[in-house]
């Protein structure tokens, strides 16, 4: 089996599906293919516990494979985990989505130098914590919370096929999840 050639880490909130016959909609539907998925969940208000124990689960993919692209995908609060990783062990996300992120931005601004951040919110009282210098700010005006939003996993999708990746299509390998 040939190795999936992006690393994505993101939100278990925004890969897990409650609805499994929209499955090929989802964020996970979309990047089934050229990707190795781990996903993480916050489960209490210990920040730099739960970055030591992301960095567990994904150090070791990290340091025994060489990846052309490794993306960040956080949302809310799980925003923070981005520059956390970085600052504490220096794993860095050349792309760093954001949604709904409720953080201020001088949190993200250590991403700065090497990052493309993304930032998407479907709340309009978050248009209130736009960056200026993200690549990209975009209200995504939705029904559904973000994480159920099959707009939202199109436009994260489009953004890293066309604008990060700069490809038109992916190459077929099959994607491997795991969760942390």
């Amino acid at each position: 089996m040939i190795m999936p050639n992006n690393f994505v880490l993101g939100s278990d909130k925004l890969f897990g599906t409650k609805a499994p016959w929209k499955i090929n909609d989802s964020l996970l539907g979309r990047l089934d293919i050229d990707h190795y998925i781990a996903t993480f969940r916050l489960t209490d208000d210990d920040y730099l516990g739960q970055c030591d124990y992301i960095n567990r689960g994904v150090s070791k993919v990290l340091k025994d494979n060489s990846f052309e692209h490794q993306v960040f995908i956080g949302y809310g609060d799980e925003c923070v985990f981005a520059p956390l990783l970085y600052a504490k062990y220096g794993i860095k996300f050349d792309t760093v989505f954001l949604v709904n992120n409720i953080h201020q931005q001088e949190a993200f601004d250590p991403l700065l130098g090497f990052a493309a951040v993304y930032n998407i919110y479907t709340k309009a009282n978050l248009a209130g914590k736009r960056l200026p210098w993200a690549e990209h700010n975009q209200y995504i005006k939705t029904i559904q919370p973000a994480y159920m939003s099959n707009r939202v996993a199109l436009e994260i999708c489009g953004l890293l096929m066309y604008d990060r990746y700069n490809l038109n299509f992916l190459s077929g390998n099959r994607s491997t999840l795991v969760e942390i």
